[in-house]
């Protein structure tokens, strides 16, 4: 069994909080990810740096200096990033539909 610091998957729950709070703060306003965010998100997608570096179509240097807190990553990166590991969702477009209107 797992203890209540841990998730199911192993993951220390305070992780989880922090990378849940991490994702809000990612849809509602650009701002830089912090190291610490930065590498969470990487560990947690089980990439290593050149892959997640090749995730983003960015160089392992990079991302290298963004984990160190050499450079903050840029706002469009961290949430291509988060998109394309499945960590954030777009939300889904509703439909357009059009009232029919009847005349009497």
């Amino acid at each position: 069994m797992h203890n209540a610091s841990t998730s199911p998957s192993g993951i220390p729950t305070g992780d989880i909080v922090r990378l849940a709070q991490c994702l809000v703060r990612a849809t509602m306003k650009a701002e830089s990810p912090t190291i610490e965010e930065v590498r969470e998100a990487r560990t947690r997608a089980a990439l290593t740096i050149a892959d997640a570096a090749s995730v983003i179509h960015a160089a392992s240097g990079s991302w290298v200096k963004w984990e160190r807190g050499e450079r903050p990553m840029h706002p469009a990166f961290w949430e291509l990033f988060l998109l394309k590991t499945g960590m954030l969702k777009l939300p889904k477009p509703q439909p357009k539909t059009r009232k029919l209107i009847t005349f009497k």
